[in-house]
C-alpha cells in the first residue's frame, strides 16, 4: 500500500492542495483519536482524494487561513474545533469537518489559543506566585453565583446544568464561571465530564478549608 503522501505526487497536486490533503489527513487522526467511537468523515479510500468532502472543506480552511494560522498550528486548530463539541453527546453533536471553516471556526480557534496560552503562562509560574488570594477566590464564587443565578432566571437546578453541559463548558473556559467553582461544585462534578477546557489543578492548591466553608454557605443548593 503506498504511504499516503505519495497521492500527493501522483496527482500532481498544487502546494494549496497537498496542504488541504495533509489537514485532511489530521483531521481523520484527531477526531478518531477524541471521538474513538464517532462514524467520521474520512478521504475516498481509492482513486483522487481530492473529490472527497472532507478535501473540500480542508481546501476551503487552507485558503480562509491562509496567512493567518502557521502550518505548526492546524494540529491545534483542528482539535479547538473538535474540543468544542466535546461536551455534547456524541448522538448529538456534529462531528463533521463543516465545522473547520467559517467565523464560528476562527471564533473556536481564538478562544482555543487564548486558553491554552493562559494555562501554559500559569504553569510557568513559580509556585510561590501560583497560590491565589483567598478575597479574589471569594469574590470569583460570588460573581459566578450571580451569573448563573442570571442565566438560570432564579436558583439553578443539576437538571438545567445537564441540559446546559456544553454552554457550561464554553463559560469555564472564558472565564463567565470561576475555575474554583468547577473544582467545588457537587453539580460540575455529577456532569459526567471527563476533561475540562483548562487545566485545574493549579487552582486546586488555592483552596482551603475556609474557601471549601465559604463555597458550602454560597452554594448551599447543591448539597
Amino acid at each position: 500500500m503506498p504511504h499516503p503522501l505519495e497521492l500527493i505526487m501522483k496527482y500532481k497536486m498544487t502546494v494549496l492542495e497537498a496542504k488541504a490533503y495533509k489537514l485532511a489527513l489530521q483531521w481523520e487522526a484527531l477526531s478518531q483519536e477524541i471521538f474513538p467511537n464517532y462514524s467520521h468523515t474520512r478521504l475516498r479510500k481509492t482513486g483522487d482524494p481530492r473529490k472527497s468532502i472532507l478535501f473540500r472543506y480542508c481546501l476551503k480552511l487552507a485558503n480562509e487561513t491562509k496567512g493567518l494560522v502557521d502550518d505548526a498550528d492546524y494540529g491545534r486548530y483542528i482539535k479547538a474545533q473538535l474540543f468544542c463539541y466535546k461536551g455534547l453527546p456524541e448522538q448529538v453533536a456534529r462531528i463533521d469537518p463543516i465545522i473547520l471553516t467559517g467565523k464560528k471556526a476562527w471564533s473556536r480557534w481564538m478562544w482555543y489559543k487564548y486558553i491554552t496560552e493562559k494555562e501554559r503562562l500559569i504553569q510557568d509560574t513559580p509556585e510561590a506566585n501560583v497560590r491565589a488570594c483567598p478575597i479574589q477566590i471569594r469574590t470569583e464564587l460570588e460573581k459566578t453565583r450571580q451569573y448563573l443565578f442570571a442565566w438560570f432566571k432564579g436558583v439553578p437546578t443539576l437538571e438545567g446544568f445537564k441540559a446546559n453541559k456544553n454552554k457550561i463548558l464554553v463559560w469555564l473556559a472564558t472565564g463567565r464561571i470561576s475555575p474554583y467553582y468547577a473544582i467545588l461544585s457537587p453539580f460540575m462534578d455529577k456532569l459526567g465530564i471527563e476533561k475540562y477546557p483548562i487545566e485545574l489543578s493549579i487552582h486546586k492548591k488555592s483552596i482551603t478549608p475556609e474557601i471549601e466553608t465559604f463555597f458550602k454557605i454560597e452554594y448551599n443548593y447543591e448539597f
